[in-house]
Formats: structure tokens, C-alpha cells, sequence
């Protein structure tokens, strides 16, 4: 009896082939593989999502886990959407489907669209799953906030209190106002609405606005009391109290403010802090003063130190003694140093009392500093500088002293 095989253009056997084809539909159909792949990918997301209907299940709820418009794929998904519709009407629609369809997939949300903050803070968005939100200010925005009447803008100034949300009523004096101004404090109550749909939030970045400030504190501090895993707060320009913020949100980690005249009216510790981020210049004896009151506080950063005017300092027992609450403090980053001179002696004596500080950034390093970075911290690390000082000193002091 004889056999006949067919040879295929590879040299591959038919059955081979068929074998070989069976295999690999077999593999990319495992439902683990699939979502492995799907990690890997970026603007290919919305491609694979329309191969097949497992693919579909299965990458849908990772393509909407992050949607940050200001990255792969969803700025070229975005911007495609707005140059193709024929109206923001059509915009604000589209993004209000999407929303509707995939938003209880969405963990991560980051946007300077107010479109985006009103179709997530909508009831039938089901976005209520967010881990992070971030809200960066209006880049992007259309003529009025679709949820209201169309007359409301003309009418604006003659009903501003029926028509304003309840957590920015207090703030009407009385005068006028634009539809700009309303329509900015109006997509704000949009975002602290979206914020209370969300309570399992763990970080969360407050708009650049100005109008923020316009929110009632107390409706801020209630809303974040609400939070109870935030860890990260950007507050942006908004000025809350530092003491009220730590004692409402006691177990928060980072935190990035540009005010500066309640971080120094700390009266108890809050250890959980361990990120700071203060977007200002602070001086010398109120720095030390608020690090006190943060005993975990392992990360500093802030435009520069001013010095005290009048005002003399050395470092005495008391504040040797203070330097103990510091031991946490690894990180120090200057954002602004160089243009305040004559301010190195505050800083010598801020580096004494960081006997464990690893890494230092951003600071210009003159003999003075660097002498007392080497007499005071052993365990330094890491300096970027202009001047790119040497780090390996350190490293092989610490190497002899381990070989003794």
C-alpha cells in the first residue's frame, strides 16, 4: 500500500500544518495568555479588542483600566473623536456611550477634558471604581455644561443661586458673574461629586484653577473624610489647613501644597506623612518647627530654604535633641536654591539634623555644604547637582568601614 504526503511551501507536511495551526488557536484562545499580551500593548488595545468576541471580553476592562487622554491610545483615540465629529454636541455624546458602556472598568482616570469629568460623575456612567483621579484644569472644554438648560447661561447672572451647585452657594457675593466663572464652578461640583461616588480613591489631584478656591472647605474636608484609602493628595492651589487635612485624612502618605501659613500651626504629631511637596520658599526656624510635628516624614521637597531675618541660630542641644524626629528623613530635593544666595549656613544647619538623609537634589553644592554633608550624613548616596559631585567618597567610606 502506498502512503501519498503533500508538501506545503514551508516543507511543513498538511497534517503538520493542521497540527501546528490547532496548537496555536488553542494557545492564543487561554484566556491568561491573552491578558499577558495585553499588557504589552498600547494603541494596538483597540485593535484587538475587535479581533473576536474573547478577545473582546477579555481586554475590554484592561483597555479602560487607565484612561489618561494625554497618553497612548487614548490621546489619538481623543483627538480623532474630536476632529471627526461634526459638533462638541456629538463629542460630549460620544463620551458620555463610552462612558455608560465601559466606566465601572476605568481604576485610573486623568483629564484636562471637562467633558470627561461630567459624563464619569454621571449616574449612568457606573464610575465608581476609580483608584486614582486627576483633574488638571480645562484645556479642552465646550460652550456650557450640557446637563443644563439651554437658556441658563443667558439667564445666568439673574438666577445664580438656583442654578449653582450646593457646594459652591456660600461663595455668591452677591455681584454678578460671567458664565465662565459659572461654568468652571459648576464642572468643580461636577469633580467633588465624581470624588464622592468614588470613596475607594487612593490618590487624587485637584484642578489648577483658581476657581477651586471658591469651594466650601468645609464641603472639601467632609467629602475627603469620605475617603478612608486615600494615600496621595496633590492640592494643587486649593488652601486648606494643614492640621484640619491630617486629622480628617489621617492615614494620608503624600502630599503636595503651595500654601504655606498652616504648615506651621501643627500642634500634634501625624506620622503617617511621608511624602511632602511644598511649592514654595519656606524659613529656616518654621521649617524645623512643622518637621517636628511629621516624625515619619521621609521625603522633602520645596523651592529653597530663606533664612530668618534677625534671627540667630546655631545648633544647640535642644536641637540636637529635635534631630530625632528627622531620622525618617532620607530624601531632600531643592527646586529653586541657586537664586536665594547667601542662605548655605540654614542649610549647613538643616543637613545636621538629617543624620540618615541618602539622597540630596537639586541643591548647588559649595564647600560649606559639602563639607557638612560629609560630616553629618554618612549614609548620603545620590547628589544631582549643577557642579555633578562625586558620590563614591561616601560609598568607600562606608566600604572600609565594613571591611574593619
Amino acid at each position: 500500500m502506498t502512503t501519498t504526503t503533500t508538501l506545503n511551501i514551508s516543507g511543513q507536511t498538511s497534517s503538520t500544518t493542521t497540527l501546528i495551526t490547532y496548537a496555536t488557536s488553542k494557545v492564543i484562545a487561554l484566556p491568561e495568555l491573552i491578558e499577558h499580551i495585553g499588557h504589552h500593548l498600547d494603541s494596538s488595545l483597540f485593535s484587538c479588542v475587535q479581533v473576536c468576541r474573547l478577545w473582546n471580553r477579555i481586554l475590554t476592562p484592561l483597555l479602560w483600566h487607565i484612561v489618561n487622554i494625554d497618553t497612548m491610545p487614548w490621546l489619538k483615540k481623543f483627538d480623532r473623536v474630536a476632529n471627526d465629529l461634526k459638533s462638541s454636541e456629538e463629542t460630549e455624546m460620544w463620551i458620555k456611550l463610552v462612558f455608560e458602556r465601559h466606566g465601572r472598568h476605568i481604576r485610573h482616570l486623568d483629564t484636562y477634558w471637562s467633558s470627561v469629568i461630567e459624563a464619569a460623575s454621571l449616574d449612568v456612567s457606573n464610575c465608581r471604581n476609580l483608584v486614582s483621579l486627576t483633574f488638571e484644569g480645562e484645556r479642552y472644554t465646550h460652550s456650557a455644561p450640557t446637563a443644563l438648560v439651554p437658556d441658563v447661561a443667558n439667564n445666568i447672572n439673574n438666577n445664580y443661586n438656583n442654578y449653582l451647585p450646593s457646594p459652591l452657594q456660600q461663595h455668591n457675593d452677591g455681584n454678578a458673574i460671567s458664565g465662565e466663572t459659572f461654568r468652571h464652578r459648576w464642572m468643580f461640583e461636577r469633580f467633588f461629586s465624581l470624588i464622592r461616588q468614588n470613596p475607594g480613591l487612593v490618590r487624587i489631584q485637584f484642578p489648577l484653577h483658581g476657581a477651586v478656591m471658591t469651594a466650601s472647605k468645609t464641603y472639601i474636608f467632609e467629602t475627603l473624610s469620605l475617603l478612608r484609602k486615600l494615600k496621595e493628595l496633590d492640592q494643587a492651589r486649593l488652601q486648606l489647613d494643614m492640621a484640619t487635612l491630617l486629622e480628617t485624612v489621617p492615614q494620608l502618605e503624600r502630599l503636595r501644597r503651595s500654601d504655606l501659613p498652616s504648615l506651621f500651626s501643627l500642634q500634634q504629631q501625624y506620622p503617617s506623612l511621608r511624602v511632602l511637596h511644598l511649592g514654595t520658599f519656606v524659613n529656616f526656624t518654621p521649617l524645623l518647627e512643622m518637621l517636628k510635628h511629621l516624625p515619619g516624614l521621609e521625603e522633602l521637597r520645596f523651592e529653597g530654604i530663606l533664612g530668618d531675618p534677625g534671627a540667630t541660630y546655631t545648633v544647640s542641644r535642644d536641637n540636637a535633641e529635635a534631630s530625632e524626629s528627622f531620622r525618617n528623613l532620607s530624601t531632600l530635593q531643592f527646586d529653586d536654591q541657586w537664586r536665594h544666595e547667601g542662605t548655605h549656613r540654614y542649610i549647613v544647619l538643616l543637613l545636621r539634623l538629617v543624620p540618615n538623609l541618602v539622597r540630596l537634589l537639586g541643591l548647588e553644592i559649595h564647600g560649606e555644604v559639602k563639607k557638612a554633608l560629609w560630616d553629618y550624613c554618612y549614609f548620603l548616596d545620590e547628589i544631582r547637582d549643577v557642579n555633578q559631585w562625586d558620590i563614591e567618597p561616601w560609598r568607600q567610606r562606608r566600604a572600609d568601614d565594613a571591611s574593619r
